[in-house]
């Protein structure tokens, strides 16, 4: 992966790429109990993707609103990112990707960002976070053809963390219309998976994995 992003990425546990194919070098992963594979689809062809444009929608469904590389213009001797990303023809579209660690529970990690007139640190604790999954609905007794309201609060549902993550439930209990689905509609209401062909996927038979 540093070969393509221009920089060392030796201590994380593995980089998910923005690519299209596998023919750029990427390998398959070998964790178990399911392996995460090199080919990660883009949604629509990053051809002519650039560092200073927002590729997230174009490149990948999990970071839709990346923030833009600092292109460092005008700055003699400047790294695009401030970290030399390798930004070419043929790796412009691999922004954004994703760094994976290796975390313990209850275990704290320090983030830290290098700024001028000093380190600006943060330190976050890795932990689960059932205690804060709840369900509650609007009222407790229904007449016949009343609208359900419920809501749901489960922070495993917030899959991006630039971007407010659309849920859509399938109630009905015929198996063409029950089922859990991702960013059918955007923070809008307006069509996101739905407006694309194939986009709408019921991903109930891949929750025990995910």
């Amino acid at each position: 992966a540093g070969t393509f992003l221009g920089f060392v990425v030796s201590e994380t546990s593995g980089v998910a790429l923005p690519i299209s194919n596998t023919t750029m070098g990427s390998v398959n992963g070998t964790s178990s109990p399911d392996t995460i594979t090199a080919q990660c689809d883009a949604s629509v062809s990053t051809t002519g993707a650039s560092t200073n444009a927002k590729n997230g929608t174009d490149a990948m469904n999990v970071v839709r609103e990346a923030k833009s590389l600092n292109l460092m213009t005008g700055v003699s001797g400047g790294k695009i990112g401030q970290i030399g990303f390798n930004a070419t023809q043929s790796t412009d579209a691999m922004w954004p990707f994703i760094q994976l660690y290796q975390l313990n529970p209850t275990g704290n990690v320090d983030i830290q960002y290098n700024k001028g007139g000093g380190a600006q640190t943060t330190k976050l604790t890795f932990d689960t976070v059932d205690q804060f999954v709840n369900v509650s609905l609007d009222r407790a007794i229904y007449p016949q053809s009343a609208q359900v309201h419920a809501t749901i609060t489960d922070l495993w549902l917030n899959i991006d963390p630039t971007d407010e993550d659309s849920w859509t439930f399938g109630t009905s209990s015929n198996a063409t219309s029950k089922g859990t689905y991702y960013q059918v509609f955007d923070e809008n209401g307006d069509l996101g998976g739905a407006n694309v062909a194939a986009g709408v996927i019921n991903i109930d038979s891949t929750l025990d994995t995910l």
